[in-house]
């Protein structure tokens, strides 16, 4: 399971929890996505968090971005983390293509939430069409 935050957040939340459960620490691992793009103070708080995993002696990692422009590093951080995502899946013997259960999640709000058929339009990078969706809020990892 893959859990997504972002800092400064993620010095609230996460953090506080890394050290516990305790039976935890060796079944888990923490990626950290790096880009020099990233505001100075960021880069301290990545930093911070680096030093606080280390002391928990929890399994960590810091990728840093590839390319020139930010465009270029968040593709790159993108890619890493779909090539991530399947490479996990055949590791425990699971197809990584089969999306039954978001197409279902997809059927049922096209069918019970009709007021937000114009919210806001998104693109389906699957098959590169664009589909109507009623999510409001869209975040890209930077």
């Amino acid at each position: 399971m893959g859990v997504f935050e972002v800092l400064p957040e993620l010095l609230h939340n996460s953090v506080v929890g890394y050290p516990y459960p305790t039976a935890m620490q060796k079944k888990m691992a923490v990626v950290m996505l790096r880009s020099g793009k990233l505001h100075p103070r960021v880069l301290v708080q990545m930093d911070a968090v680096n030093k606080v995993l280390e002391e928990a002696d929890i399994t960590h990692e810091i990728i840093n971005a590839k390319g020139d422009s930010l465009l270029a590093q968040v593709l790159s951080l993108i890619l890493l983390g779909d090539f991530m995502s399947c490479y996990l899946a055949i590791l425990h013997k699971v197809d990584p293509s089969p999306v039954a259960i978001i197409n279902k999640i997809k059927k049922y709000r096209r069918n019970t939430d009709k007021s937000s058929k114009q919210d806001i339009t998104i693109f389906d990078f699957r098959c590169d069409q664009c589909i109507n969706s009623g999510v409001n809020l869209l975040s890209l990892p930077m």
